[in-house]
């Protein structure tokens, strides 16, 4: 296992906009003007 990747991957979702965004990915499709 290679612990950096690890580590950056956890980074990406540790925070909570990114978190948002991806759960508003998930539902497919969106314009970014949804993102904000």
């Amino acid at each position: 296992m290679d612990y950096q990747v690890l580590a950056n991957t956890l980074k990406i979702v540790a925070d909570s906009n990114r978190l948002e965004i991806l759960d508003i990915l998930s539902c497919g499709e969106r314009c970014g003007c949804d993102l904000l």
